[in-house]
């Protein structure tokens, strides 16, 4: 609900006509807001003097809901992971609109914490896997919200896994992954740019893309990392991930070969979303589970790789003989 009234625009040959379709302080739904946009509406409007209260109270109801869902964790209770999807996916979704339309601002900043903590609470709140991965592959949630999510759960598997970090390191280095997931792509909106994940990818796509797509996709890594050193209470040495995040260490372009120079946290990155992207696109017939992580330990042979392979194999494992 919002304290104005909610209007379409309805165009006229003379002028544009404004029409009220929700009223002040009358709640609607989502499903109410999917109609309007499968009729073709892609606007509602706002009288301009309240855009900013608009946006706050955006903020302050996407938060409500994160925090009445995990309210499921009193009295270990399994959380609802259909739920914590949707309401992730819409966090994530406001999140990002926000931050590229406002850049780094006050509501930017605490919405995006409120979407970071709420995918952390979800990796953390499960007793399995199964559920909040079964749900995410399922639910007709955005690639990139997806990819983020399952980049977060699988980073904390593979942190509990190597022997690189200390026990009390741990929470530290998870904070900077789930904060690298949630934002190292932040800047690449359409889903198109998001499938791009090498040289070869960006080649491929070749006359789908503009110049100006080719340059971001060439230097978004760095251009987040710098972006996120400004960002208040971003964990740190997370711009080092993000900047790294493709394998070079100037965040323009893509690695032709590993590195085994760069950061502990980067190398698990690197090697957890390549996972990922596989899951993501995962055709029963024509792959499987076996045949995706022999690729992946052949693609990552050094031994730094190898062993965030050898990790994600043994998550995989366990959950196997749990079932």
């Amino acid at each position: 609900s919002f304290e104005s009234d909610i209007f379409i625009k309805l165009k006229k040959r003379d002028q544009d006509q404004y029409v009220k379709r929700i009223n002040a302080l009358e709640e609607f739904e989502k499903a109410s807001l999917l109609k309007y946009k499968q009729s073709g509406m892609e606007e509602l409007y706002i009288p301009k003097e309240f855009r900013f209260k608009f946006v706050d109270a955006a903020v302050n109801q996407t938060i409500q809901k994160i925090k009445d869902a995990h309210k499921l964790e009193v009295g270990d209770k399994e959380l609802d992971a259909n739920k914590i999807t949707e309401i992730g996916n819409d966090s994530y979704d406001l999140s990002t609109d926000m931050i590229d339309s406002l850049g780094i601002s006050p509501q930017t900043v605490k919405i995006t914490q409120a979407s970071i903590l709420h995918i952390k609470k979800a990796v953390l709140g499960i007793k399995s896997l199964a559920p909040l991965l079964e749900s995410l592959l399922s639910n007709k949630t955005s690639y990139a919200y997806k990819r983020c999510q399952l980049i977060t759960m699988f980073s904390l598997e593979v942190l509990k896994r190597v022997d690189w970090f200390s026990k009390d390191q741990l929470k530290e280095n998870f904070n900077r992954l789930a904060f690298a997931s949630f934002l190292h792509d932040i800047l690449l909106k359409d889903e198109k740019l998001l499938r791009i994940h090498s040289k070869l990818d960006l080649y491929k796509a070749g006359n789908n893309l503009t110049k100006e797509e080719k340059e971001l996709i060439f230097n978004h890594a760095n251009a987040t990392a710098t972006l996120i050193q400004k960002y208040p209470g971003a964990p740190q040495h997370a711009d080092i991930v993000i900047k790294q995040h493709h394998g070079t260490t100037n965040g323009q372009g893509f690695a032709e070969n590993l590195n085994s120079s760069l950061s502990k946290n980067a190398i698990i990155f690197i090697v957890v979303e390549k996972f990922v992207i596989e899951i993501l696109d995962f055709k029963k017939g024509e792959t499987t589970l076996v045949k995706i992580l022999d690729d992946l330990e052949h693609e990552f042979s050094l031994p730094t790789y190898k062993k965030v392979v050898d990790a994600i194999k043994e998550t995989i494992l366990k959950e196997a003989r749990s079932k």
